[in-house]
């Protein structure tokens, strides 16, 4: 499936430079040891993002997320498509305080 056949189901153009760094592993990309250390951690330490999504299973959630990644516990790590964060990532996790989110990554690797 072609980038634009995935932009056209998901309804929204993604960056190009997560375009690029999942063309550049190529099938490296969906080996499960693959993984890029997030910049900001999680309360409970440092937060990895791994486990990605091929691109031809990538769905919209809400009006501006698309989970790129899960990892082990379930946890999911989401590109923003919003104008104002375009490229930024996002990974959600649960605790004692419930479901929180922390942008993974403050200089936005994926941005345009």
């Amino acid at each position: 499936m072609s980038w634009t056949d995935v932009e056209h189901r998901l309804g929204v153009e993604l960056p190009r430079l997560y375009k690029e760094y999942v063309d550049a592993l190529g099938d490296l990309f969906l080996d499960p040891g693959v993984s890029v250390e997030a910049e900001e951690p999680t309360p409970f330490g440092p937060a990895v993002i791994d486990d990605f999504i091929p691109p031809s299973e990538l769905e919209l959630v809400d009006v501006a997320l698309v989970p790129i990644a899960i990892n082990f516990f379930g946890y999911r790590t989401f590109l923003s498509v919003l104008e104002s964060d375009y490229g930024a990532l996002y990974y959600y996790w649960s605790g004692t305080a419930g479901h929180r989110s922390i942008k993974a990554n403050k200089h936005l690797i994926f941005a345009v």
